[in-house]
């Protein structure tokens, strides 16, 4: 796992030796101000998480995890709905296929009427005008 800083930004990413870096998290530097060191663990539950600990291997602040960034599968403990802190929905949106993980036609969230409800919607992709 690397961590860089630029007069700009923060970069939080998972590096591996001859692979792609995968960028886990760009902030502003006044927003993502480490004082420990950061470790990455893989939790019994599924949970990616990317936490900070101080001195003493204190745990400290979660500074990323997958649990807030579903994509195409719901497991025990992951929160669909809105995201007060960072006002973005959360919704789960399935693949093509398991060979193709791009999004697929099926979406699942929370109604964005405002009722306590979960809707599963059926994307339709248009290919142009329609003719009569």
């Amino acid at each position: 796992m690397g961590f860089s800083r630029s007069h700009r930004q923060v970069l939080l990413k998972i590096t591996q030796a001859s692979a792609s870096p995968i960028m886990v998290n760009q902030k502003p530097v006044g927003q993502l101000l480490l004082a420990g060191n950061v470790s990455a663990t893989l939790l019994d539950s599924g949970n990616f998480m990317i936490r900070e600990f101080g001195p003493g291997r204190v745990s400290g602040r979660v500074l990323w995890q997958s649990f807030d960034h579903p994509t195409n599968v719901l497991l025990p403990g992951m929160k669909i709905g809105f995201n007060l802190k960072t006002k973005k929905e959360v919704a789960v949106t399935s693949w093509i296929s398991n060979q193709v993980p791009a999004s697929g036609a099926f979406r699942l969230g929370l109604d964005p009427s405002g009722a306590n409800q979960l809707l599963v919607w059926r994307m339709v992709k248009s290919t142009g005008p329609v003719e009569s």
